[in-house]
């Protein structure tokens, strides 16, 4: 909400009727909302990419919408490779419909190449040194791939509704996968997954979580992951468990030597 003259009030509550299609706001002190422009989020993604290579985000600022470039099969004109989001500001980018009805999907920031066997090569997709502020649930990036870098990000006062969404396709929003339509393991404000390339590890860098609801401030699973340097505080754990950091998915048979390092963190 804004004014030219004076602060919006805060909204305080609100709800939608379905039956009329109208929404209910109270303020702040009861101000009158009429005085104010009410805007309201109502689009997922500002741009959407797939069936392509070698491209970079560069400096651009998203308000209540997100960006996806995501590879969703192993077929021409599905997979995606070598793509970088780089010095971009992220605020609200993604919700849920809750109050509409859907309770199950989200709509987030999507980096990911579904196709991530060793067969298919590296992803070498980078997320690097950008702003996430506001957004809700897990989870906040959905990514995925062999070769991934996060470097130098920001990721504060985000996911204060404990839930677990599935993300989903946008390209074919019918798929259910590993990578789509299916719920993921929840409440993590980074989680990065395993490498199938130990030669093109995954990479947690230099990252800051602060100020979160989320349980775990950066997950990382099995294999061939790297996690050094980042710096996780104030997470509010409002479902209770978690930690600040976690490690997890290893299987009881892998052999000790299985590729995760977690190291120079605080």
């Amino acid at each position: 909400m804004s004014h030219a003259a004076r602060p919006a009030p805060l909204a305080i509550r609100w709800s939608y009727d379905a039956g009329a299609r109208r929404i209910h706001l109270a303020t702040l002190g009861d101000a009158d909302p009429a005085a104010f422009a009410v805007t309201a989020r109502v689009q997922e993604y500002a741009m959407a990419a797939t069936d392509c290579s070698h491209l970079r985000f560069h400096k651009l600022g998203f308000f209540a919408t997100a960006l996806y470039a995501a590879g969703e099969g192993v077929g021409s004109g599905l997979d995606l490779h070598d793509v970088t989001f780089d010095s971009l500001a992220f605020r609200f980018a993604s919700a849920q419909k809750r109050l509409l009805g859907d309770v199950e999907r989200s709509w987030p920031i999507t980096l990911r190449r579904k196709a991530a066997s060793a067969s298919r090569g590296a992803a070498n997709l980078t997320l690097y040194n950008c702003t996430f502020f506001g957004s809700e649930g897990h989870p906040q990036v959905n990514s995925g791939g062999s070769g991934m870098l996060f470097d130098n990000n920001l990721f504060e006062w985000s996911d204060w509704s404990a839930v677990s969404t599935k993300p989903q396709a946008y390209f074919d929003p019918s798929q259910t996968s590993s990578a789509f339509g299916k719920y993921g393991s929840g409440a993590m404000t980074i989680e990065i997954g395993r490498s199938y390339i130990p030669s093109a590890r995954n990479v947690l860098r230099r990252n800051t979580v602060m100020h979160g609801g989320a349980s775990v401030g950066i997950a990382i699973t099995r294999a061939s992951v790297t996690s050094e340097l980042n710096h996780v505080a104030h997470q509010y754990a409002i479902q209770e468990d978690g930690g600040l950091m976690q490690m997890s998915g290893l299987d009881s048979d892998d052999p000790p030597e299985w590729g995760l390092i977690n190291e120079r963190n605080w």
